[in-house]
């Protein structure tokens, strides 16, 4: 492993904006500045840089301008336009436009886009969600396009989905196989299932714009 100190030191080893170590990096103070970092594992408190490209990356916070490329990432808070995690991304919060990887899990995501196998988060705030496994508290999205999701709330203007357990959901068109709901199960314009179930003796499900399509 080799540890940078300083920032004087650091500076030797950087030739055209690249920080190139072929060897786990450690940072013992805040690293701020404009270059891309490309190194097995990396170590730090704070990072604010222009792309990573890693093995497993280990920090506080991670604030990168362009993309995050790494097998495993253990943050507190990643910010960054692309976050590209082969195996696990661990995390408090993500801020990010594109978000890929194979198991999520997290506190808080906000962004356009996430790939993944399995989520599992307090909330999640995306456009676009694709993935097999989604489990939540609270998703508020515009599409969801998963194989199983389990919330307690969802509030989405599309969710495409083989499977959903929740206790409210809220949607403009739900196209479902199976729905396990609590209280309330509501959409604006289509509502498509082969079967839906509710676990209140009062709870409601309906459409406002048309009929439930109960599919074969």
């Amino acid at each position: 492993m080799k540890t940078y100190f300083y920032n004087e030191s650091l500076e030797k080893d950087i030739v055209n904006w690249i920080l190139k170590v072929d060897d786990d990096i450690k940072f013992t103070f805040d690293i701020e500045m404009e270059i891309d970092i490309i190194a097995k594992d990396i170590y730090a408190d704070y990072i604010n840089v222009y792309n990573i490209k890693a093995n497993n990356i280990n920090a506080y916070i991670i604030d990168v301008t362009r993309s995050i490329d790494a097998n495993n990432i253990d943050a507190l808070f990643i910010r960054t336009y692309i976050v590209d995690a082969i195996n696990n991304i661990n995390a408090n919060k993500i801020n990010a436009i594109l978000i890929k990887a194979k198991n999520i899990d997290i506190n808080y995501i906000k962004a356009n886009n996430i790939y993944a196998d399995n989520i599992k988060a307090n909330d999640i705030n995306v456009f676009n969600i694709y993935t097999n496994n989604i489990y939540s508290n609270n998703i508020n999205s515009s599409n969801i396009d998963a194989y199983y999701i389990k919330s307690n709330d969802i509030e989405a203007i599309k969710i495409d989905v083989n499977d959903i357990d929740a206790n409210n959901i809220k949607a403009d068109e739900i196209d479902a196989n199976d729905i396990n709901y609590y209280g309330i199960c509501i959409t604006y314009e289509t509502f498509k299932c082969k079967s839906i179930k509710w676990r209140r003796e009062n709870s409601k499900h309906f459409c406002l714009d048309s009929e439930i399509e109960i599919k074969e």
